[in-house]
Formats: structure tokens, sequence, C-alpha cells
């Protein structure tokens, strides 16, 4: 399943996002494309600020955008689940503003742990139900739950409360959750 590859980059306010053209992607359907808009001017009024990790050696993907809780001295708080970079939901990061982008230098401390899942459906309405039942079950138990797609999710779980185990064991109560295995960083 491709993933979205529109473009998706609110740090100068902008909020524009080019819809896409595959019917899985949640940034293929208007309403979705407008609560994006929406959370990123709510994000934008409630003092946050995007953060860049760049991803060396896959020219594909270049980066990934976060919302940040601006600190001190150039560090910042990850406020949201990323899915492609080796960063997490907590994550306590360093950032040096590179013409007008808030570049992440480092990981200072990470809290959480991250794993992706797939959950298949066959409608729209299955889609969006599997979500949100995986979404109040995960959430429930202290973990943070991010969509990226129909079908695929990546949750972030509280390393000092649970163990890896522990948290697989939580998110696959939720019937038809599977975990995505990652070797060689390859997706299984």
């Amino acid at each position: 399943m491709p993933f979205h590859k529109g473009d998706m980059d609110t740090n100068d306010n902008n909020n524009e996002i080019t819809p896409c053209d595959n019917p899985n992607c949640a940034f293929h359907d208007p309403e979705m494309i407008e609560r994006y808009r929406q959370a990123t001017l709510e994000g934008h009024e409630a003092g946050l600020i995007k953060v860049h990790f760049t991803i060396k050696g896959d020219d594909n993907l270049g980066g990934e955008t976060c919302w940040a809780v601006p600190l001190d001295d150039g560090f910042a708080t990850i406020c949201n689940v990323p899915f492609f970079v080796d960063a997490s939901y907590g994550d306590l990061v360093h950032y040096t503003n590179v013409d007008g982008i808030n570049e992440v230098d480092e990981v200072i401390d990470s809290r959480y742990q991250s794993v992706g899942v797939t959950y298949p459906y066959a409608t729209e309405e299955e889609a969006r139900s599997l979500y949100r039942e995986m979404f109040d079950h995960c959430e429930g138990k202290g973990m943070k739950v991010e969509g990226m797609q129909a079908g695929i999710a990546i949750i972030a779980f509280p390393t000092d409360k649970m163990s890896e185990a522990e948290a697989l064991a939580i998110i696959t109560e939720v019937e038809g959750v599977d975990v995505i295995e990652v070797e060689d960083g390859e997706a299984h």
C-alpha cells in the first residue's frame, strides 16, 4: 500500500495539503484534509512548533515533521508519534533552526517506544471503527496512537510503565490488529 506523498509541510503556516491520489490514504478524503488543516492551525495557536527529522539515505521520504512543545535553548518535547524516524512521543530533542526549519540534531532522552500496526478492513466505515476501537483501547492503557492511513497506525508505549512484551499483548487484544515486524530495516 503506497504512503501519502502529497505536500504536508506546514512549517510556514501555509496549511495547504495536496490531495493524495491513493484512495486508501487519509489525505485522499477531503474531510481528513480539513481535519489535518484544523489541527495544524490549532497546534500553532497552542504554541507548538514543528520540528523536522531528516531521513538520511532515503531519497523517497526525505524527512518527517512532528509537533513539539518548545523548551529553552533549542530543546523541545515531541508531542505526536512519528512514523519514519527513530524517535517517539515524549522524546526530548535538540533542534537548530536552519533557514526557518527546526532541524532535529539529536534525541536527548526517550521515554516511549513505538511499534507499527496493521488492521485489515473491507470498507471505509470498518477502517474507522477498527481504528477508533484500537485508539480507545490503547490510549486507555497509557499509550499514544497515531494513524498513518487506513489500515496502518503507530503506537507509542511508555517504557517506564510497561515492557515491550506487555505493550504488544495489550495492542493485540484488539481483534484484527497485527504488529508490523521489522527486520534489517524492512517491514514484514
